[in-house]
């Protein structure tokens, strides 16, 4: 593998399913990497604006998804460098994740010049924007889950979690929160989609245990309170909506700063995480609160 020096980018990578590439944002274009030997083979080129995100697409190992502050959507076809399809968003997209098995992009976009966010959804098969849009304090990291049915929304000390294809059930106005008493700073789901775990800017890790279970009496209890109150608002209000048990939650502090990344294993063992001081933290089956096979690298 050929070494070389300077920063490719700060937005996040996307690797093929087969994991042969790696595909990185770099200014309005996408630049395509050997993850074996580290090569640059090719440069996607379309966009007028930067380039924000790129995604794999479940279904075409040979296709990616890419968003960018131009406000289009792009479909590409990585071995010919075309682009196979383009929507117009409209707005400048600031982060993007796809949904293969609902066939919905979410994407933050700012809204009041940058003064605060929304999320929105867009069924690409018809182009169309999806009923709602989730209201946050900025433009907002969005993360998928692996199998593609959970979204999470990193913002602030919110948390905010819903499964793909329905932002909010009857009643309620936006996704389960899972608050935090500091700002999040980044999020991931394990394989299975049964936890998730959500750094911080103290370098607090909280693991999230069996969330699904949350959203379902989420949903439960919302639909049950417009039941019995017979009509309710699109924002819930006039009803008393019944309060939720919020999952299990261990917290770990691993690092001195603020945590920038964490992600789980493909087979769901281990859970890695970076610092900003520049110490990697790998743990195996922490998630069973078992933490005394902890690595720091």
């Amino acid at each position: 593998m050929s070494l070389h020096g300077g920063l490719i980018t700060k937005r996040p990578l996307c690797y093929t399913t087969d994991g042969r590439l790696l595909l990185t944002p770099c200014g309005n274009a996408i630049r395509v990497y050997s993850a074996r030997s580290g090569d640059h083979i090719a440069t996607l080129r379309g966009h007028e604006a930067e380039v924000t995100a790129v995604v794999q697409d479940p279904g075409n190992d040979k296709v990616v998804l890419s968003s960018s502050l131009d406000g289009t959507l792009r479909r590409w076809d990585i071995q010919e460098g075309t682009v196979l399809k383009a929507w117009n968003i409209g707005e400048p997209v600031e982060c993007m994740v796809y949904s293969g098995p609902t066939g919905i992009a979410y994407m933050a976009i700012p809204h009041r010049g940058g003064q605060s966010g929304r999320v929105v959804s867009y069924l690409l098969s018809t182009g169309e924007e999806q009923p709602g849009r989730l209201k946050t304090s900025r433009s907002v990291q969005l993360v998928i889950s692996p199998l593609g049915h959970h979204v999470a929304a990193v913002d602030r000390n919110s948390l905010f979690v819903w499964a793909a294809g329905s932002w909010t059930a009857a009643g309620r106005s936006k996704p389960l929160n899972l608050v935090h008493t500091k700002p999040y700073t980044c999020a991931a789901f394990n394989p299975s989609e049964s936890i998730i775990a959500a750094g911080d800017a103290t370098g607090r890790i909280l693991i999230w245990h069996n969330f699904p279970t949350a959203l379902q009496e989420w949903a439960t209890g919302a639909t049950a309170a417009a039941a019995a109150a017979g009509v309710l608002s699109p924002d819930g209000s006039g009803s008393a909506l019944p309060s939720v048990r919020l999952p299990a939650c261990t917290t770990v502090h691993w690092h001195a700063h603020a945590v920038g990344a964490v992600c789980f294993s493909a087979e769901g063992s281990f859970l890695m995480s970076g610092g900003q001081e520049g110490v990697l933290v790998s743990c195996y089956n922490c998630m069973l609160t078992n933490l005394s096979h902890v690595t720091l690298l």
